[in-house]
């Protein structure tokens, strides 16, 4: 909430002083996105910030959530998403009209849509197929989405973890139903709520050492640690 930060414990430097809301690693690039919407790209080695970067390129240069598709990052916005492609190539389908993007995955010419208000959308060849309270998925607010070897995760802000598998979803063992975030780190299944983290181990949740924070990401930055960030702080953590 206070800011942007770039370096290293003990040695923090103040890059911005907007809140931010994501900050994600695409490849060798840093990208932030601000809670108004701006987004950033950090250039970790000259310590350069590139801001709002989508101003003059998108029709709608407003970013709410970043999702990777391998080295193609996906852009969530306000009644669509933008792919960073030279051009960038932007989509309001009808069906997000008035809505936000919350969470978004792809895979090939797929794109699964995770929302504020009308649960989760697959975009695809086929057309559009639709996950909301009237067919399984409880909680029509979407905070996350991971694929796995499973099929895709879905976070809700109120209803815990579902999973789609093809067309269909069903509810997934949550050890909350307050999500906030979702990752896999060394194939394992992580997820952040309002009240903690916890990493899944065959079917047993085990909690993470964060005072049962809330959590704001999940990242992880070398094959053994895990970054998690809370609304009070950082923490880093060994594989478990």
């Amino acid at each position: 909430m206070d800011g942007l930060f770039v370096g290293r414990p003990g040695d923090w430097r103040l890059s911005s002083s907007d809140a931010i809301r994501q900050v994600t690693k695409v490849g060798t690039e840093v990208w932030v996105v601000h809670g108004s919407g701006a987004l950033d790209k950090v250039d970790l080695t000259s310590d350069q910030l590139f801001p709002d970067v989508l101003s003059g390129a998108s029709k709608r240069p407003f970013t709410s959530c970043i999702g990777q598709m391998g080295k193609l990052m996906l852009l969530g916005g306000l009644g669509g998403w933008a792919e960073h492609t030279d051009p960038l190539t932007e989509y309001y389908p009808p069906e997000l009209a008035k809505d936000v993007v919350t969470a978004i995955a792809g895979r090939d010419r797929i794109r699964w849509v995770g929302t504020e208000q009308s649960g989760v959308l697959r975009f695809g060849q086929l057309g559009v197929h639709r996950w909301n309270p009237g067919n399984g998925l409880e909680d029509a607010w979407v905070t996350s989405l991971c694929k796995t070897p499973a099929g895709l995760v879905v976070g809700t802000l109120h209803s815990g973890l579902f999973i789609i598998v093809g067309d269909k979803i069903k509810r997934f063992p949550s050890p909350t139903m307050r999500v906030t975030q979702l990752g896999v780190w060394k194939g394992a299944l992580v997820v952040g709520g309002m009240n903690g983290a916890w990493i899944r181990h065959g079917n047993a949740w085990n909690s993470l050492k964060t005072n049962g924070e809330e959590t704001t990401s999940i990242i992880q930055i070398e094959r053994e640690r895990l970054a998690i960030t809370t609304a009070s702080g950082v923490y880093l953590l060994s594989w478990p």
